[in-house]
């Protein structure tokens, strides 16, 4: 008999083109596709694999709908309005009653930290992601005491998708449950992309969510470098806060993955990053590796990370440093020995998303066994 597992989350693409919760489509359809494995969802609308079924109530997919429109529920809980200022409290009841109206679950998969809050009675054991933003929920009063008392009713497993937030976790939890980080996969059409970047003149990408925080420093730091047109920086994704982009960036708003891989990933010369925003092991840098592009990088703890197990990646602290950087990688030897070295790190490492799927399959038979 195969494992029956619940699987919940709070952001999840509508459609091929959505940004949102991506990661979830990929880990869903690679969980789905192992036949040991069994899955009922609760997510927001969209593609689920033809052998999982939804759990909940009808409606519960159009709240998280609805939801996301409004920024989901992390900017729920960051910038309360009117409509969403009691979101937390009614997913929560509205999780833990799809819950209840099940018969028992072998396991449960629990993505992002705050959802665990809702888990049932069940005392079945329960498998729970990190992301970065879940570390800034942490510091909220009352919190971690509130999941503590949660998790000491079952085996729990808290899965962060990089190390770095592993001792933090341990040190709240570590008395009631098991930290094990779990990378995330990268989709096999990375891995296939064929780089034939130009550089006359040379062409940058960013890919992002545009706030204040992933953009970081872009603004200030790549100004003297891409306004006199020697070389180009092209910027794509959704615009999430009210900022005016500098006319020397050549915006393009978002794209589907598909158009990234097949046309701006092959022309460019690498990937740019200088967020400040909180992250937990960002999924794009994953793929940009995958397809053999030279990265540089904020020193932002994520991307420390990502440097101390092994990639390559440019770790840039100054605008000097990032304007060395940039003049390094623009010489084609060089940039094509980085991208070779990019992509052998993202083979022997993170895998793709079926790797992953093991990985979390290793986990369930462990939670499994140890409740047993």
């Amino acid at each position: 008999m195969s494992l029956r597992v619940s699987f919940c989350g709070t952001s999840y693409p509508a459609d091929h083109h959505d940004w949102k919760g991506v990661f979830l489509r990929h880990m869903l359809f690679a969980l789905a596709g192992r036949p040991e494995l069994s899955f009922a969802c609760w997510l927001p609308p969209g593609e689920i694999p033809s052998n999982a079924r939804r759990f909940g109530r009808s409606d519960d997919s159009a709240f998280l709908g609805q939801l996301l429109q409004y920024g989901g529920i992390a900017q729920a809980l960051r910038r309360p309005r009117p409509r969403t200022l009691l979101s937390p409290v009614e997913l929560l009841y509205r999780l833990r009653r799809a819950y209840r109206s099940e018969q028992r679950f072998d396991v449960h998969h629990v993505n992002w930290l705050q959802h665990a809050l809702a888990l049932p009675d069940d005392g079945a054991p329960a498998l729970v992601t990190a992301l970065g933003t879940d570390m800034s929920l942490l510091s909220v009063p009352g919190v971690p005491a509130l999941l503590r008392r949660v998790f000491k009713r079952r085996r729990v497993v808290i899965a962060p998708n990089a190390p770095w937030m592993a001792d933090r976790l341990r040190s709240l939890f570590g008395r009631e449950c098991e930290v094990s980080p779990v990378c995330f996969g990268i989709g096999q059409r990375w891995f296939e992309a064929l780089r034939t970047p130009s550089f006359a003149p040379p062409t940058w990408l960013v890919v992002s969510r545009i706030t204040k925080g992933k953009m970081g420093d872009l603004f200030q730091w790549g100004e003297p470098y891409f306004s006199r047109g020697q070389r180009r920086l092209v910027l794509i994704g959704p615009m999430q806060d009210d900022m005016a982009i500098p006319a020397w960036i050549d915006y393009r708003g978002p794209a589907s993955a598909a158009e990234i891989a097949e046309r701006w990933f092959p022309e460019s010369a690498g990937v740019l990053t200088l967020s400040r925003h909180p992250e937990g092991r960002p999924q794009l840098l994953l793929e940009a590796a995958a397809s053999g592009l030279p990265i540089i990088a904020s020193d932002l703890r994520a991307h420390l990370d990502l440097r101390d197990e092994g990639c390559p990646i440019e770790i840039v602290s100054t605008p000097q440093e990032f304007s060395d950087a940039v003049a390094r990688l623009e010489q084609p030897d060089v940039n094509a020995e980085k991208g070779a070295a990019m992509r052998h790190w993202a083979t022997e490492g993170p895998g793709t998303w079926n790797d992953c799927a093991g990985r979390y399959a290793d986990l369930y038979r462990k939670l499994l066994g140890a409740a047993a």
